[in-house]
Parts: structure tokens; sequence; C-alpha cells
């Protein structure tokens, strides 16, 4: 069964598809075309195909490719009607299919892709040359299936794996349809055209009627052959009247010679080494006239080499037909096919000789050899290329070139990138013997002699007379002779690359010999960018490995000094609590029984013990702010202040400012100033700027004179600052203390003094101003005053007045309407946020509000009382809101209650992630009041 298996049907053998010989042709037949779709049929075999192509598109530049793949036939058609390119390429096509699941015939679907627009269609595949197919540079040939058919009949009757030769490379060969490209309006350029194979070329009447007019002519000539020996068969049987049989001679003569004169083939009739008759065929081939052919002997026109072996034939009378070389009139010589029949007419032998040019087959087989031997040798270069450096690559590969090309000596120079100098590489063996000059690497193309006109020319050379040539400077004294030269540029776009030349060949360098020495030098440079972007790939992954054990190393030293810090900061928390707690018990004693002390009725105290009471007490709340201070330093230092960034009204702020302060400068008639602020709002932690700003108002009090003055403005900078400025009338800071007032623990000297302080308290505001994105600083001059400010993103600049009450705002056009009530649950850890929102609901009849300040209070509240809305803060304490939310949905009693988020998170894509997560609707702070009353009303009413 399995020897019945026909090998011309059998495929499967991987051919890669090559995209760049096609972009080249693309270059020449198109110079504007800059855009091009590739179409496969989406199978692996195309993936494969795909993945080599796109490797072989990043050394291309100038070309925009689209790849169109599907294993339906529909999508693949839709997808080229939206091409607005014209030029497509095809890759495998054996796995399209209809909409039925049907594998459509190859035939039927290029019919479709090809009528999907006006395109001018490429074929990586000789099996694609069909109507509507242009061609272009195919990597299949019918060999192809015929050697993996052989190869499994060998496998399948016993061979083994290993005992089989490997399937060679896909022939590579420039195939079009003459037709299509006529059709196109499309010529091929002469690089393309002198080595390209045509098909369905528009026929001569002759190549049209071949058979039947090559048939009618053996015919033919066969009939003047047998009516030729019937004549002399007739004129020896009858031995009539001379002048009757010469007649019937020249009459049958006449008749052979218009007969054979239609013959194709050299036809020669001979008797005992004389040449009787010729037809035109055969003295054409050899280059004689008809009466000139008479005089020939097979001496005359065989090569000497030659002339035993056709002696030998005519001594044996062997009819089977043998092959051995010419020689025409003028010399040359060339290959021939004789097949001869004696024939006896009345015991008088005569020879009958056909002869045939073989020229064109000889070409053909010596081009398959050739072929054959130049992928066998570019295999094996394949297998060791990874063991081999450059100069020993290049090396490999020039032999190659002198191998296909049955040179003796050869060349390969790398061109350099300014064009006009090469890089001589390498020689081959036998053109170093005979060389003793030295060279220079770098060599001027305009010193180069005709052997570097493959550059300047930018195309193969072929110089088969070179002793001849005028301008042959370039091979100067100790150089190796040349005898005949043919040399081939490898192209990148219109740069070249490199060169490979060959010379000195027994016999003329003919197209077959351009042909693989172009195809040598296309695949040297292929080896060559691989190999360099391997050695490129190589030294970068090891520096990626030295690069990662670097990383590692250093991740190592900063977990090393992560854990070292994280083991201070924990002993450093530790001791710190340790300590706040061991001041924190005894202080709370003496602050305790101090108060005891000072408002017992049972036991008054005397003025001088009271006033001992009152030293004590005040002593005892100075420590305390000591502590608290420095525990702020501390989480300050550990990166654990927590900050809740907001708009900030700066009004509001001051106000609340000037009600605390006022008390601490009463005493000493020091008068504190408020100007209205400049700015409306700024982005700040509310409690944390409030605290720096109450710092600096203290300092200005404490170290002013008595009867002093408090000045605070704010102001609007340009680049969006609002700046806080706290000026003072006090004796100002020595300027050679100055560079220490941010230090911890200094107090300038005032610690010797009266005033009480902890010297820590600007470097808690400095450090609480940046975290919140702004700057502090001071300007004093001793005896005049001092002046510090911090800047502060400020948000708006609608003027300093206090804000409006939220219920004014809202007072003149307030959603609520009467009938609305419910109560509300507001989850909020800020108290200023919560004063504005009780505030605001406040004498609103009907509303009852409900504040906590962290998500698990909440929770439990909402669970207990099953209020009517809940407003939630996102940035909370512990569990966000997003997270209390989720909880309140898988809760059974809590997953119906209407939730809104209030938040300071403001991004666009915060806003959508709560609103995903499942609140009725987000406000962002600051939230307009009557928004805000207009949703809580809608929620109330049953409208959302």
């Amino acid at each position: 069964m399995l020897l019945k298996l026909d090998p011309s049907r059998v495929t499967g053998v991987f051919e890669k598809k090559e995209i760049q010989p096609n972009l080249r042709l693309l270059r020449l037949i198109a110079p504007d075309a800059r855009e091009f779709a590739i179409v496969g049929d989406a199978s692996t075999t195309y993936d494969a195909i795909a993945a080599e192509i796109g490797v072989e598109l990043t050394q291309v530049q100038g070309f925009k490719a689209r790849f169109i793949a599907s294993p339906r036939l529909s999508e693949i058609v839709e997808a080229l009607k939206a091409f607005t390119g014209r030029y497509v390429f095809l890759t495998t096509m054996g796995a399209v299919s209809d909409e039925t699941g049907r594998t459509l015939p190859l035939a039927e679907t290029l019919r479709a892709v090809t009528h999907a627009g006006d395109f001018v269609v490429f074929s990586m595949e000789d099996a694609y040359l069909i109507e509507g197919v242009m061609g272009g540079f195919v990597t299949s040939g019918p060999s192809h299936g015929r050697t993996a058919a052989g190869l499994l009949l060998r496998h399948l009757n016993g061979a083994s794996l290993k005992d089989l030769p490997p399937v060679q490379d896909s022939p590579n060969v420039y195939m079009f349809d003459q037709g299509q490209l006529n059709r196109a309006g499309l010529g091929l350029p002469e690089p393309i055209a002198r080595r390209a194979q045509l098909f369905n070329i528009q026929p001569t009447f002759y190549e049209a009627n071949r058979a039947l007019i090559l048939t009618a002519l053996y015919t033919l000539g066969a009939a003047a052959v047998l009516a030729l020996l019937l004549v002399y068969w007739a004129n020896l049987q009858k031995n009539r009247k001379l002048a009757e049989n010469a007649k019937t001679l020249r009459e049958s003569e006449d008749r052979f010679r218009r007969l054979s004169e239609l013959s194709v083939e050299g036809l020669i009739i001979n008797r005992k080494g004389m040449v009787l008759d010729s037809n035109r065929s055969v003295e054409e081939m050899f280059g004689y006239s008809h009466d000139e052919f008479k005089t020939v002997t097979p001496a005359t026109v065989i090569a000497p080499e030659y002339m035993s072996v056709v002696m030998d034939h005519i001594q044996k009378d062997q009819e089977d037909p043998y092959e051995v070389v010419g020689v025409k009139k003028d010399g040359s010589r060339f290959p021939i096919e004789i097949r001869a029949k004696m024939i006896d007419i009345e015991g008088d032998p005569v020879r009958v000789s056909c002869i045939r040019d073989i020229t064109e087959r000889k070409k053909t087989e010596r081009r398959r050899e050739t072929d054959a031997r130049r992928l066998r040798r570019l295999l094996e270069l394949n297998r060791d290329a990874v063991r081999l450096d450059e100069s020993e690559l290049l090396k490999r590969a020039l032999d190659i070139a002198v191998d296909v090309t049955a040179s003796k000596i050869g060349y390969l120079h790398l061109v350099n990138a300014d064009q006009k100098s090469l890089t001589l590489s390498t020689w081959n063996d036998e053109a170093l013997k005979g060389c003793t000059a030295p060279y220079d690497t770098h060599y001027p193309v305009e010193h180069a002699g005709v052997w570097a006109d493959a550059l300047r020319l930018k195309q193969p050379v072929v110089h088969n007379d070179y002793p001849t040539l005028e301008t042959k400077n370039g091979y100067p004294d100790g150089h190796f002779p040349v005898l005949r030269h043919m040399s081939a540029p490898v192209m990148d776009g219109d740069r070249v690359r490199l060169i490979v030349g060959v010379g000195n060949k027994d016999e003329p360098y003919d197209d077959i010999d351009i042909d693989e020495l172009q195809r040598v030098a296309d695949e040297i440079q292929k080896f060559v960018e691989r190999r360099r972007v391997e050695l490129a790939l190589r030294e970068r992954t090891s520096e990626l490995v030295r690069a990662k054990e670097i990383a590692e190393r250093a991740k190592e030293d900063a977990e090393r000094a992560q854990e070292e810090t994280e083991k201070a900061s924990r002993a450093k928390s530790e001791f710190l609590s340790s300590m706040s707690h061991e001041l924190r018990t005894p202080l709370n004693a003496i602050l305790g029984f101090a108060q005891v002390l000072d408002v017992n009725p049972k036991e008054p105290l005397s003025p001088e013990q009271k006033l001992a009471v009152h030293q004590i007490t005040k002593g005892g709340k100075h420590l305390l702010s000591l502590i608290n201070d420095v525990l702020d330093l501390a989480r300050i230092d550990a990166g654990r202040m927590d900050l809740s960034i907001e708009d900030v009204p700066m009004g509001p702020l001051f106000d609340e400012c000037r009600a605390l302060i006022d008390a601490m400068a009463a005493p000493r008639a020091i008068a504190v100033r408020f100007a209205s602020p400049a700015v409306g709002r700024v982005r700040a932690d509310y409690t944390r700027i409030k605290q720096v700003l109450l710092n600096l108002l203290s300092n200005a009090v404490k170290y002013n004179h008595d009867g002093g003055r408090v000045d605070v403005v704010c102001e609007l900078l340009d680049g969006g600052m609002a700046r806080v400025r706290v000026t003072d009338t006090g004796p100002g800071i020595a300027e050679d203390k100055q560079a220490e007032m941010f230090q911890p623990f200094s107090r300038l000297g005032a610690e010797s003094g009266t005033i009480e302080g902890t010297g820590i308290g600007l470097v808690i505001a400095r450090q609480l101003i940046e975290a919140m994105g702004g700057t502090i600083d001071f300007t004093s001059r001793p005896g005049k005053g001092s002046s510090f400010w911090f800047d502060i993103p400020a948000v708006d600049r609608d003027g300093g007045a206090a804000a409006p009450s939220p219920l004014d705002a809202a007072a003149d056009d307030t959603p609520l309407g009467h009938g609305v009530a419910g109560r509300i649950v507001y989850v909020e850890d800020n108290p200023a946020n919560i004063a504005l929102m009780q505030s605001i609901l406040r004498h609103i009849d009907g509303l009852e509000l409900t504040a906590v300040h962290t998500a698990e209070l909440g929770l439990e509240v909402i669970r207990t009382e099953r209020p009517d809305l809940v407003l939630m803060d996102i940035n909370l304490p512990g569990m966000s809101g997003i997270e209390a939310l989720a909880r309140m949905r898988e809760d059974e009693t809590m997953k119906d209650i209407p939730t809104i988020a209030i938040s300071a998170a403001a991004m666009p894509s915060e806003v959508q992630a709560g609103l995903d997560a499942g609140f009725l609707a987000y406000l962002t702070k600051p939230f307009n009041v009557a928004e805000m009353l207009g949703v809580i009303k809608d929620i109330l009413a049953g409208n959302r």
C-alpha cells in the first residue's frame, strides 16, 4: 500500500517565506510604494511564516505592512476591501474555508482574494501562479514534495531517521505571469528580468501549435528519409535509364530537402564517412552552408576528446542517444545529443543521424546541481555558525561562493557606512597563496579598480576578458593574477553592505554563475547580521544578568537597611511609648492633686500656697505639652502622621485662631490684628494648618514686648500659592542664631530666660507644612521684630470674609420641603466636617443626624438604628468607606439602605470607583450645599 504513494502529492515540508526579495522587487517596479498587505490562512504554518516575516521586516525601512489572516474567506475579503494600499503578498492559503466550514480549493480562494480590490498580487509560493496573481520571489518548487515523499517512504519501509538526509531548503526564484504583468501595466527591471522565469507568455503561432507542428515535422522527416531510401532502392533495383533515374533522384532529393528543412532537429545522412545530405537546422547549428556541410567529417564538428565516443557508437551501430560536445565553424563549443540509425538499402548502408542542441537542458541541469550544492553548503554553514567568529564565518561563506561558481580565487569586502571606502576583510586560501603585498583595511573606492564596479554600479559585474581591460588597476605587484572576474553586491535599500568577488574560472562566467554568486552573497549578509544580532543579544543578556545580580544585591542591602531602620523605628517607638506612659502616670497625679488643692473649699489655700499650686499646675501643663510635641515629632519622623487634605476656608480658620490667641495676648496688652484674607480656600489638613498657625501666633505673642503688635495676613502669590504671614514687633533674632531656627530643641538662647518652650514647635511646623505641599521660612531684624510665613496651595481668591453659614447659603433656595423627614448617619473622622454637617441640618425640621468617626463604629450604628440614609466619607482611619459599603451590601439588614459618598478624593477615576462600588451619588469636598440637600431630598422622597 505504501509503495503506491504518489510522491508528487506529498507536501508538508516547512518553507521559509522570504519577504525582503519581494520588497526589493516592489521598490524596483513601483518606487513610490510604501504600504502592502500580507495575507494568510491563520494556520499554525501561517503563524510560523508570519513570525519569520516579522523578523525580516525589522531589517527593512520605509514600508508599512498589514497582516491579514483568517481561516474564513469572507473575513479575509472584508479586510482586503478596507485595505487602502494596492500591493498584496500571499503566504500559505490552504486552510481557508467558507461560512459552512468547507475547505475551499486554492483557485477559488485566490479568485476571491484577487477580486476584492484593484490589487497587484505577489506570490511567495509558485503554487499561486494562477490567474489574478502576478508572481514574485517564490520559495517552493515541485521537487520539494517529491523529496519529502521519498524520505517518508524510506522511513516507513524501515530506514532510521538518523540515516535520512535532511530536506534541502526550497529553491528561491523569481516567477511571474506575463499576462498579469501586462494587465497591471508593470515591467520587470533588468536585474529581475535577467533572472526571472515567466509563465503564461503570450505564445507565437509556433509555440501555440508546437506539438502539432513537431509531429508533422517528424512525420514528414521520417517520410522524407523513407522516400529517399525508396528512391535509392528503386534506383538500384530497377537500374533503369540513367536520365530517368537521375530525374527521379533529383525529385526525391528535392522532396526530402523541402521536408527536412521543416524539422527543428539537425538531420544528417552519410555513407562511409561522407555526408550525403543535411537539413538547414544542423547547418545553422554548426554555422556551415549547405555545400560546406557536405565537406565536414566527424572530426570537424566533434570536440577531439569526444571523438572516441562517436567512433565507438558508429563502429558498434549503437542506436541509443548519447551526449558529446560539438564544435561550431567559429570554434565555439556546445553540448549536443546524437541519435543515429543504420539503414541498409540494397546492401549499401546509410547512417541517418538526428542532432539536438542541448545547451539549455545542460544549463537547467547545471543550475539544479549548483543550487543543490549551494543549499547543502549553506545548511552546513548554518549548523556551524554558532561556533564561528565573524572572520571564520566570512571565510567559510566565501569558500561556498568560490565552489558553486567553479572559481579558483575569491574575496569578500565589507562596505563602510560612508559608501566611499571598503574594509578589506577576507580572501580564500588560493588567492592568498599568490598574494605577498600588504593591504590597508580601509580602502578608498576611488582608488579601486574594476573589481569594485559592483559597488559603483550597485549590480553584479562580469569580466570574462579581464587581461584586456584597460582600467583594471587595483591589483598591483604582489597580488594574485586574474584571468576572469565576477563580483556581486548585497544591497540594503540603495546602500551596499558588502561585495563578494570570484575569479579564474576555467570557462567564461555565465548567467548561472551570476545568479549563484548573488544568492550566496545575500545569504552571507544574513549570516553576518544574524551573528551580530546573536552577539548583541548575548552581550545584552550578560549585561542583564550582571544588572540583575547587582539589583539583587542592592535589594538585599536595601532590605537589610530597611529591616535595620524598622528595627530602630520600633525601638524608638517603644521607648517613646514607654517614656510617655512613665511620664504621664506621675504627671496625672501631680496635676490632679494640684487641682484638688486649688478647689478644696474646706481647706482653702493661703495666697502663698495658692501661688505655689499655680506654679505646680503651670509646670505640669508645660511638661505635658513637651511630651505631646515630642510624640508628634516622633510620629512625623516615622512617617506615620496621617493627613486629610481638603479645601480649608481661610476666613473661618482666622476666626478660630483669633479667639484662641486673643486670650493669650490680652494680659500683656498685645494687639493681634487679622487682615481679611485675599485667598478664599487652601488645600491642607484643617487640624494641622491650624496647629501651625497657632504655633506661629503663640511664638509671636510669647517673644513680644508688652503692648506690642502682631499682624496676620493671607495673600495670593504667583504660581497658585497662598502665603500666610505672622509679623511681630518683638526683639528679633540675632543673625548668628538664625541658622539654628528649625533645629530640634534649639531655643536660640531663650532657654536661659523666663519664657517657656520646648524648642521643637517650629520643627514640627516645617515638617507639617512640607507634608501638605508647602514651604515655611522667616525673616528677622534684631530690635525690629520677626516675620514668619508659610506658603500653601491656594484653591480660589474669593475674599477673606468668614465663610457664610451653610444654612445661610441655602436659605433662599433650600431643596428640602415640608414633609421630608428621616434619620441620617454621617460617617466622618474630621470634626470640622462633622460640625459643618450638623450646622447645615440642625435647623431643618424632620431630620435627625448621628455622626460617627470610624467605619467600624458606623456599621454598628447603621445595623442598630436602620437609618433612612447614610453619608459616608471614603478616606477613614481603619476601614475605608468603599470597604464599609461592601460590608453593608453583604448584610441583609443594611444592604438596601441608600448611601451617598462625600469625600475629598475628587479625581475622576476615584469618583467612578465609588459609583462602581454602589454609592447612589458621589459628592466631592468642598460640596455644593444646595446640590447636597437636593440629593438628600430626592433619596428621602424615594425619587432615587
